[in-house]
Parts: structure tokens; sequence; C-alpha cells
């Protein structure tokens, strides 16, 4: 996926991969991705003017993105950027989170498709309101409903999210002591490998 693509151009790409045993699929976002030569598309939320983007708009571009033959689908709890307020620009524009139901709608529509990539825009941008992290105002709620829609629900609980934070102030509190140090990497290894049971007990045992 390409941000754009704003700089090279259709040819350029077409060099840039060419040296590739395997050249990937390159995708854009839908203004810019034709002009380009690129294969496919991907969405973003679709902030423009600094306007607040109401609902049935943002619908609309996500059923426009779903009718391209190659597109990735984007999920996004809604978009409340800083910008204007940092004095670094105008802002690219507001779409209400709507107590989490922005969320949860953009990923249904998203799983519904036919795409096997989704992508959930952005992560952990806070500066554009589009985090997903665990936040003071909206505590595990986001992580919470992509947990209970993948395939593998069952296999982690909503208290499994939990982990890496103890871990995280554990890890704080007992910083110098290499012992304890030591333990703790050991949680973390567990927590990468799923297997949360064991976390947990070693991190409830833990002084």
């Amino acid at each position: 996926m390409i941000f754009g693509p704003r700089y090279f151009t259709g040819a350029q790409w077409s060099a840039i991969r060419s040296g590739t045993p395997n050249p990937p699929w390159l995708f854009g976002l839908p203004h810019l991705s034709q002009s380009a030569g690129l294969d496919g598309v991907f969405g973003w939320p679709p902030v423009s003017g600094g306007k607040e983007i109401p609902r049935a708009t943002w619908l609309s571009y996500l059923e426009q993105l779903r009718s391209h033959e190659r597109s990735i689908p984007v999920v996004f709890p809604g978009f409340h950027d800083i910008y204007r307020e940092a004095g670094l620009h105008d802002s690219y524009g507001f779409i209400d989170s709507s107590s989490g139901n922005t969320f949860k709608e953009t990923l249904s529509l998203a799983l519904e498709g036919r795409s096997q990539i989704v992508q959930i825009a952005t992560w952990n941008d806070y500066g554009e309101g589009t985090v997903i992290e665990p936040t003071v105002c909206n505590g595990y709620r986001y992580l919470e409903m992509v947990q209970a829609a993948l395939p593998t629900q069952g296999a982690f609980t909503p208290e499994d999210l939990r982990l890496p934070v103890k871990l995280y102030t554990l890890r704080k509190q007992v910083a110098g002591d290499a012992t304890l140090t030591a333990r703790l990497q050991n949680v973390s290894d567990l927590l990468f490998a799923g297997n949360c049971a064991e976390a947990r007990a070693l991190l409830d045992s833990a002084p």
C-alpha cells in the first residue's frame, strides 16, 4: 500500500518493481491509483475540506471502494485531528465516533467483503483521533471489538488484552532488578507465543 502515490509516476513505479522476480501488486488511494498505473486501491477515512463528514457520505465512499476489482477495505473509529489546534494547518475534517458504532459498522462492512486483507486506519494515531489502542476515554472497547470479530474468538478473552499493560507496569516497578526483569521477559515471550494463561499466572505471582 502506497499513501498516494504523490510523487512517482506510473512509468517510475514499473521501473521500481521491474527488478523483482515476483513484482508486488501496488495499492494506492482511489483518486490517485489509476493515474499512477497501480494494481488496486485501499481506503482511508474520507475526510476533506475541514468539514464534518456525515455517516451517509462515508458509507457511500466505502461502497464505491468495494466496486473496484482489487480493493482493500478500511476500518476506522472516526476522525478528529488536532492540526488546527496545534497551529500546524487546517483540520482535514471530522467523522463522529458515535460512541464506537462507527468502528463497529466499518469493521462489519470490511469483513463482509471479498478482500483477504482488512486495514484498520490508523491503529494508534492519537493526533488524528483514529487510535484503537486503549485510552482513558475508551478503555479497551476497540480492541475488544476486533477480538470478538476474529475467527479465533474464544481462544483469547478480553482479560487477556490487559496483560501487556500489567507487564509494562511491573517492568517499571522492578527496573534495575536483573532477576525479576529476566522473569518478566519470560512473561513477554509467553504472550508473544499466545500462552496467556501461563503468562497471567507468572504476573499474578510477581511481587
